[in-house]
């Protein structure tokens, strides 16, 4: 059965394990694990646990890491009417739609292998409010901040609703290094996300290397492996390992915008740990400017919101000397 939220109680909300995530490593002193259950009031009533896997601690680049996901434990606990077994249930069938091209098909099956589908991302480049989950999109519900003692307000179990939307970076993130991962090249090829200002485009197109960007890049996921360069108070610099026209790209946050971010510490320990790792893969949604030197570029962000970082494998210990014999 695939979950793509739950209701956390500690948080008192329902939330994307991306949310539960940066919420846990936000948190000082560290909690304990989370309790999640479903969504569905009849199911939490019906004592319908839900698991949160991988969330409590960063992300990491390994081959054979799993992404963060929540997963049923008790899958027969879940009601008739809750909003995912009939997303399951929907799941298993194989009715052709009418009208599906031999791609869609190809693209439709393709995306039940993945835990999360997205299907439509807005990349919101204007500044949230403070309270802002960034789960809504223009012209949708926007879910109010609720007091705690308030008995959170059930989501309707009778609308399965085929679009996944979200406008939160590290989701589509995360679920685009699972498509990676889990999918061959054609499978991933025939994946497309619809994205507020730019159209429907190939999930792997909007995803765009560093080393395939100039300053004429807009409207992409810019992405590279980075090295920490130097902090600026609770600002940092990162040095991207690949170049533009020569010249070295470098990715500036101001200790202002930590400052204003709700997660500050949840973005800040990745970067402390970053030199113990061989390097970051960064994802930003910014743009190109050329240092007013003209010796480099500056990969600029106008909000955390728009950054993802995903820490390289570890740096092994170098193997100690062997031991030589002393002469006599």
């Amino acid at each position: 059965m695939r979950i793509t939220h739950a209701y956390c109680v500690e948080l008192d909300d329902v939330v994307t394990i991306d949310e539960a995530r940066r919420a846990y490593l936000s948190t000082d002193p560290t909690p304990a694990r989370y309790t999640f259950t479903c969504t569905d009031t009849g199911c939490r009533e019906n004592k319908a646990v839900v698991s949160g896997v991988n969330y409590t601690f960063n992300a990491e680049d390994f081959p054979k890491r799993v992404e963060a996901h929540f997963r049923a434990i008790s899958p027969e606990k879940h009601l008739a009417t809750c909003e995912w077994r009939l997303a399951s249930n929907a799941d298993a069938a194989d009715t052709p739609v009418e009208g599906e091209s031999p791609e869609d098909v190809l693209e439709r099956t393709a995306k039940r292998k993945l835990t999360d589908r997205i299907t439509d991302f807005n990349p919101d480049r204007q500044a949230p409010r403070p309270d802002d989950d960034g789960e809504h999109l223009e012209g949708e519900e926007v879910r109010p901040v609720r007091p705690r003692a308030d008995r959170p307000r059930p989501l309707d179990p009778d609308r399965v609703n085929p679009r996944t939307r979200t406008q939160d970076l590290e989701r589509l993130v995360h679920s685009y290094r699972e498509a990676r991962a889990e999918l061959s090249e054609a499978e991933l090829r025939s994946l497309h996300i619809n994205v507020a200002g730019v159209g429907r485009i190939r999930l792997i197109e909007y995803f765009r290397p560093l080393q395939y960007c100039d300053e004429r890049t807009i409207n992409r996921i810019i992405n590279g492996g980075a090295h920490f360069d130097r902090d600026y108070g609770q600002g940092f610099r990162l040095k991207m390992i690949d170049r533009i026209k020569g010249l070295p790209v470098f990715l500036y946050v101001g200790a202002d915008m930590m400052e204003s971010y709700r997660y500050r510490k949840y973005v800040r320990d990745i970067v402390n740990r970053i030199p113990a790792h061989r390097n970051v893969r960064v994802y930003v949604n910014g743009v190109f400017r050329l240092a007013p030197n003209g010796k480099s570029w500056s990969l600029q962000l106008d909000h955390l919101r728009h950054l993802a970082l995903v820490l390289g494998a570890k740096v092994e210990p170098a193997a100690a000397a062997p031991a030589t014999e002393q002469p006599a």
